[in-house]
């Protein structure tokens, strides 16, 4: 991936949102799956440029409106969306932050 084009050459930080936050998701904005999403991000993955758009790889635990935890799973989501749906103050505590 050329890191010029990329805004994303930070595995750590796509966009607004971190690791540990939790971002709402429209069904028109990620693939494999139904109905709108609720994810704790884990991980972030590569990008994906599609025909429709640039696509970011993720890895979360989907959770319900009450922020249980349904099931962890992989998800291809819009990278535009990421810029509005993230929820920082849901972010869970870095390793490395200060308590």
């Amino acid at each position: 991936m050329n890191p010029i084009f990329s805004p994303f050459a930070d595995l750590q930080r796509f966009g607004p949102a971190s690791l540990g936050d939790v971002i709402h998701v429209r069904p028109e904005d990620y693939r494999t799956g139904r109905g709108p999403l609720l994810l704790r991000v884990t991980y972030v993955g590569e990008t994906q440029v599609e025909r429709d758009g640039v696509w970011r790889h993720l890895y979360g635990v989907q959770l319900r409106v009450d922020e249980t935890a349904v099931k962890a799973r992989w998800v291809l989501v819009r990278v535009t969306t990421l810029h509005t749906t993230a929820v920082p103050s849901q972010r869970l505590p870095d390793s490395h932050d200060q308590p």
